[in-house]
């Protein structure tokens, strides 16, 4: 979860799209009234060091961008509105905070709605979230109801997703090693941190439905990304290799969370589909995120041949 310190640090930095499209420098974040969670970034016109990010003090106009689901890649903080909303998003001082009407606004035109059982002056939500019938239910609650078999299947696909997350640190502390481009060290890094997240929320999970982790599973999971990181050491080049892996296996846990918010929804689980859909939003940020990297953009897509031996 985005914190407000989180928030804090961003502040000079250029926020760009889910595509690369540079919005803006950071001004500042605005907060909830009553929960004091970060809600909106502030953008201001230019660059840092440019003069029209130099003036970004209190009273300069800036634009309303939702900070959920915003996340450090490099120098830069990728959030997931793209620029074509952002162009005609709402307005606000620098500085100054918005009313209730004012973020309603604000949130109609991001297509999220306010949750106001969570906050007096309404937390933003995407619609479905913020339905009573599908609102995530408070921890240590007990197992939903619904059909058994359905149940079932969405504690197979919660074990299969703690293995998956544990895979995932593996190939990803690999890649740390193995990595050139300091910027994409620093992302990865920082994923590696979220997937340990992604693996805790899934075993808290598993703990308030009453089931155990399959940790034969998990060992086996762990077993073979050692072997294909192990493997990653031989190549002539293992940088592209490592990056077409890591981009494919990112894509695989998107599809696998999106699958579990199904399984999820369909027993009548909200917890766990929210689990899943927080989740999947970090893995697809971390693909969008390699898309985005130099060594990707410079056509690690397309294999390349060996050298000829001699």
């Amino acid at each position: 979860m985005l914190t407000a310190e989180d928030a804090r640090s961003w502040t000079g930095r250029t926020a760009q799209d889910p595509y690369g499209a540079a919005l803006g420098t950071i001004a500042g974040a605005l907060h909830d009234a009553e929960t004091g969670a970060p809600e909106w970034l502030v953008l201001v016109p230019g660059g840092p060091g440019s003069d029209s990010c130099s003036g970004s003090g209190s009273g300069e106009e800036g634009v309303l961008v939702p900070a959920r689901g915003a996340l450090p890649t490099g120098r830069r903080v990728r959030v997931v509105t793209p620029a074509e909303t952002v162009r005609d998003a709402p307005r606000v001082r620098v500085g100054e905070d918005i009313d209730v009407a004012a973020k309603r606004t604000a949130a109609a035109h991001f297509g999220l709605v306010l949750d106001r059982d969570t906050s007096g002056t309404g937390e933003l939500r995407d619609p479905g979230a913020a339905h009573p019938q599908t609102v995530a239910e408070p921890a240590g609650a007990p197992p939903p109801a619904g059909v058994p078999e359905r149940r079932a299947e969405v504690v197979q696909a919660l074990r299969a997703a703690h293995a998956m997350e544990q895979a995932s640190l593996k190939l990803l502390a690999a890649m740390r090693w193995r990595l050139h481009d300091e910027e994409l060290v620093h992302d990865v890094a920082f994923h590696h941190k979220a997937t340990n997240r992604h693996a805790e929320r899934v075993r808290e999970r598993l703990d308030e439905l009453d089931a155990a982790r399959l940790r034969p599973l998990d060992w086996g999971a762990k077993l073979g990304a050692y072997a294909q990181a192990q493997l990653g050491r031989l190549r002539r080049r293992p940088d592209p290799a490592d990056l077409r892996a890591a981009h494919a296996f990112e894509r695989g846990e998107l599809a696998a969370y999106e699958r579990l918010a199904q399984l999820a929804r369909a027993a009548g689980d909200a917890r766990t589909a929210a689990l899943a859909r927080a989740n999947a939003e970090d893995e697809l940020a971390m693909a969008m995120t390699i898309e985005q990297s130099r060594l990707w953009r410079s056509g690690v897509t397309e294999p390349r041949p060996e050298a000829p031996r001699t």
